[in-house]
């Protein structure tokens, strides 16, 4: 099946090359919910800042989700979700968690993480999706 898709894409003259496939799937990561989701989590960085000193100057939004995740749930949160961070930011997050107490809501922060964490599962099947249609 997959060779009878690559003949039919290369029948039609789509040339698809392998740094097509990463560029593809890295701009999926801007999708709905990210979007969605981006302003109110920078305003919890900025509250994380003021609060726990906690200062990246780059968070990703998948970054982000699982520190407020952790402040918000700090009994729930899993290795996986404290390797994206440093084990001093999680220390000092979860030390701190009782400070975010009334300063954010801890249902919308929950619920933006697992809407980012199926936008990044939905990224990586794309991914595999595209490097599918790539040529032998």
């Amino acid at each position: 099946m997959s060779q009878g898709l690559k003949i039919n894409l290369n029948r039609y003259g789509i040339d698809v090359k392998p740094e097509m496939v990463s560029s593809q799937a890295s701009c999926l990561g801007a999708t709905y919910h990210d979007v969605k989701n981006a302003k109110a989590l920078c305003l919890a960085s900025e509250v994380i800042k003021d609060l726990s000193g906690v200062d990246r100057e780059v968070w990703n939004l998948m970054e982000l989700a699982t520190a407020l995740k952790i402040i918000c749930y700090p009994a729930e949160s899993i290795i996986s979700e404290e390797e994206m961070l440093t084990r001093h930011e999680v220390k000092t997050l979860v030390g701190d968690a009782h400070k975010y107490e009334g300063k954010i809501d801890k249902d919308m922060c929950l619920k933006a993480y697992h809407q980012i964490v199926e936008c990044q599962k939905h990224v990586a099947n794309t991914r595999k999706i595209l490097e599918f249609l790539l040529p032998d």
